[in-house]
């Protein structure tokens, strides 16, 4: 289970670095990148922008989601539920068949 959380960590530094371009140093500039039954519970997502990404079947439940931006993404049948929402954005995002309870906006 060990290797696999380092691999998850792994996975999310590099789409943080490689796949992206920083917009300071502590937050990233994703765009157009689907993700697909990723599990963000054990890992958060890296603070910064997405813009016109994809997410369908991911787990943001009990997550931190402060100091993120999404635009004009799109969430498809995401669990939300409980997801720390401080300073975070939803600019022209869409959201279908997505579990969202107990989160204050």
């Amino acid at each position: 289970m060990r290797q696999l959380h380092t691999a998850r960590a792994y996975f999310f530094n590099y789409i943080s670095t490689k796949k992206g371009r920083h917009s300071s140093l502590d937050s990233v500039f994703i765009e157009n990148r689907s993700f697909d039954k990723v599990d963000f519970k054990e890992t958060n997502l890296a603070k910064g922008e997405y813009e016109s990404c994809t997410f369908t079947a991911c787990d943001f439940s009990h997550s931190n989601l402060s100091e993120v931006k999404f635009i004009g993404c799109s969430f498809t049948a995401c669990n939300l539920s409980l997801a720390k929402l401080k300073q975070t954005s939803f600019l022209d995002v869409k959201f279908k068949d997505c579990k969202m309870l107990g989160l204050r906006f």
